[in-house]
């Protein structure tokens, strides 16, 4: 509180090996969340990754997953923790990850948004055994998840199929662990489905998020070297704009409130407010779509935005 003083007293699991600690004091920051630290400390039978983040203004589910990865860039091992964080505050995320002497580097990736699809799948061996380990990120709406692992032989015969049923919660993870009970596997394949066992649970490209919720297109965001593009009217409509497009000089103009932008396709140059401005990418055609620059339409009407390059995420905080 104002005027008090208040003493931290904080336990170091690997004390022992600790030579220094450095403390930071830290401040509110305009982010959703953002990563502080993040570190792996290697143990005779589990690598753990260590990970520690702050959230921003909103209290909301943070999830985190670890992906281990060989000398080769191959994914080994995948597995997820997540944790309901109060605004303003930090967490700290532990994540085990049994094959220690296969994984040569580890990658983390925070996901705090409402949409359902798979994160990532890895395979390592243990026993002469293949263990799959898989990561799905479900959306807003509890559901059973089920997963569905055919193994193949060398000669890409297929083996018997396990499958395996979780009921996820909101917004958290499904973390599926699976031994292949065949030896004669020599790879295996993965399929998930939603309850109702007829839509696949597949990965995502770039996703754009306003407020946390993912932006719904039917044409998905488009990642153009760093500049993300998206559907003119998704876009402009969730942030509250009315827009007006005009076929002959393909313009659209989109006003909200006393604020009105100008956009026209194929040209890098826009107006707020009659005021000219230089765009990174301009607005065009892609699959028929009308596709604008998410960056600029955004913080035209007044929102921020930041983007997470390990979960190929836009954050739009209005």
């Amino acid at each position: 509180m104002g005027g008090n003083t208040k003493v931290f007293q904080l336990t170091m699991d690997h004390g022992e090996e600790l030579t220094k600690v450095d403390i930071e004091a830290l401040g509110p920051i305009e982010e959703p969340y953002k990563v502080l630290k993040e570190t792996t400390v290697a143990h005779t039978d589990h690598l753990e990754g260590i990970i520690a983040v702050k959230n921003g203004e909103k209290s909301q589910i943070i999830n985190v997953v670890a992906t281990g990865t060989n000398a080769n860039g191959k994914v080994v091992e995948v597995r997820g923790a997540n944790n309901f964080v109060m605004d303003s505050r930090s967490s700290i995320f532990k994540i085990k990850l049994d094959a220690v002497n296969e994984i040569n580097d580890v990658k983390f990736t925070v996901l705090t948004d409402d949409q359902t699809y798979l994160v990532e799948t890895g395979t390592y061996i243990k026993d002469g055994k293949i263990v799959l380990t898989s990561v799905v990120k479900n959306g807003e709406k509890s559901q059973k998840i089920s997963a569905r692992v055919t193994p193949y032989a060398g000669n890409g015969k297929e083996l018997s199929i396990q499958t395996d049923t979780n009921f996820t919660m909101d917004n958290r993870l499904y973390n599926l662990k699976m031994q292949i009970k065949d030896t004669n596997a020599s790879s295996v394949a993965v399929q998930f489905y939603d309850e109702t066992g007829k839509q696949e649970i597949v990965k995502r490209g770039t996703l754009v998020t306003i407020d946390g919720k993912g932006l719904a297109t039917e044409q998905p965001p488009v990642n153009l070297a760093g500049n993300v593009v998206v559907p003119m009217r998704a876009i402009f409509e969730a942030m509250g704009a009315g827009i007006e497009w005009e076929q002959e000089t393909m313009t659209v103009t989109a006003t909200k409130g006393s604020k009105e932008i100008k956009l026209q396709i194929g040209s890098d140059t826009a107006y707020i407010d009659g005021q000219e401005y230089t765009l990174n990418v301009p607005a065009q055609l892609i699959n028929n779509n009308t596709m604008v620059p998410v960056r600029f339409v955004s913080e035209a009407l007044g929102a921020k935005v930041f983007w997470d390059n390990n979960s190929q995420t836009v954050l739009i905080v209005r």
